[in-house]
């Protein structure tokens, strides 16, 4: 019969890490963070070195600067050896609300790294974004069917991002898919994958941080497909 390690023994080897190969080789925080010696609060928390790398979803290697913009808080990851270049992101009040938003602006990851750092970067941002009570993270999925830069308009919402179909693309529906209104519903099926990576366009996307979220479900079924624990 095997037992589980006695509390000495845990201590002596650590805590168990039950994340999956790639996040442990390339996400364990260790990145460094510039903030100008200014402090910054979210909801009333002031925010640490963990939270903008949380925020970024940075991985080892990367550098965060952290300034006060126009719009919001501007948070710039580099990381040359993973970044074609900088990752731009900023934490957006939204008007009329006590509501904030975090916008993804640019995130564009090297060729030739492992396929899956995305969604285990973009995890983690969700994961810190919540915790902090952010209510949204929106961002341009770029791309389409044709482009051979641009992926975004079909990857993003595989991770759980959403926006409505133009009346134009309603009607150019097959039957099986007609009563779909979102991109989220063609995700649904496969069927539905299928014809938006051969239809779809970029435009501006949100994935709902709200807890028990469609946006939460498909990130959480995507995880377990592909096998990341985060």
């Amino acid at each position: 019969m095997i037992h589980a390690p006695s509390a000495k023994v845990r201590e002596r080897i650590g805590p168990m890490d039950n994340r999956d190969e790639l996040t442990q080789k390339y996400f364990n925080g260790k990145a460094t963070v510039d903030t100008g010696g200014t402090v910054f609060e979210i909801n009333g928390k002031v925010l640490s070195d963990a939270d903008y790398i949380g925020l970024t979803g940075a991985p080892d290697g990367s550098t965060i600067a952290v300034r006060q913009g126009v719009a919001g808080v501007e948070l710039v990851a580099k990381n040359p050896a993973m970044f074609d270049w900088p990752a731009e992101y900023s934490l957006v009040a939204l008007s009329g609300t006590s509501d904030t938003m975090l916008l993804d602006e640019t995130i564009m990851i090297k060729k030739g790294l492992p396929a899956g750092i995305g969604l285990r970067l973009f995890g983690r941002q969700a994961v810190a974004a919540e915790r902090l009570g952010i209510e949204t993270i929106a961002l341009e999925a770029a791309g389409s069917a044709t482009s051979s830069t641009f992926n975004g308009y079909y990857t993003w919402p595989r991770y759980g991002f959403n926006a409505g179909l133009t009346a134009a693309e309603v009607v150019r529906l097959p039957k099986h898919l007609g009563q779909a209104a979102t991109v989220a519903d063609l995700m649904n099926s496969e069927s539905g994958r299928r014809w938006w990576l051969a239809n779809g366009t970029g435009r501006f996307m949100e994935f709902d941080l709200t807890a028990g979220s469609r946006s939460w479900q498909t990130l959480h079924t995507v995880l377990q497909e592909k096998g990341v624990k985060p």
